[in-house]
């Protein structure tokens, strides 16, 4: 984990230190829509709008939900069934620097919300929860031309566990359900994080 972290910070602060002798593509005045997600592994993806105030800043407002409802059989012979909601929402700042003429690495930071809730019919109270985390990783983005981009990202993201999620999954309170998990994104598995945007 601590080696992981490392490597990751190292290739942040060269990533910003390149930033100093590269020029960036300047992407002022874009504003762009497409599919991303945040770097939590197994989280929902969404879809992302993305504005650059400045050759060097840009700002994501990403947004996703989910629906699913699930079906059991029980012992006595009837069905039981229930409903999963769940529901992302972002904002995430980029610093963007170039390698190549078509290609731009950021820096990024992101704050994310998550809620999660089951529907259960004929029970009085229906778990669900709300999770705050934070992202900081590199994204690389290659322009395949002026409007149209495919990106990919690497990083960290710190959760911060509530009682209520911890409490919702089963059912029954935990003695300590509450912290922060740290889990690294996008090292495993780079397709799992691709994305794309259209630029105006």
């Amino acid at each position: 984990m601590k080696r992981w972290f490392a490597f990751i910070l190292l290739v942040i602060l060269i990533s910003f230190g390149m930033a100093t002798t590269l020029q960036a593509r300047d992407m002022k005045g874009y504003f762009g829509m497409g599919t991303d997600g945040i770097l939590e592994p197994n989280t929902l993806r969404g879809v992302g709008f993305t504005y650059y105030f400045h050759r060097y800043f840009g700002v994501q407002l990403l947004g996703a939900t989910a629906i699913r409802h699930i079906q059991t059989d029980e012992t006595d012979g009837t069905e039981s069934s229930e409903t999963h909601k769940e529901w992302l929402a972002s904002v995430r700042g980029f610093v963007p620097f170039i390698l190549t003429e078509h290609v731009n690495i950021s820096g990024l930071l992101g704050f994310n919300i998550r809620g999660w809730s089951r529907d259960i019919p004929h029970e009085s109270e229906d778990p669900s929860y709300l999770t705050f985390s934070m992202d900081l990783g590199v994204r690389p983005e290659w322009f395949i031309n002026e409007h149209f981009s495919i990106h990919t990202q690497i990083g960290m993201s710190m959760r911060f566990i509530t009682e209520g999620e911890a409490t919702a999954i089963d059912g029954k309170p935990k003695d300590s359900s509450s912290g922060v998990e740290f889990r690294l994104g996008g090292l495993t598995d780079l397709s799992a994080q691709l994305g794309f945007t259209f630029y105006l």
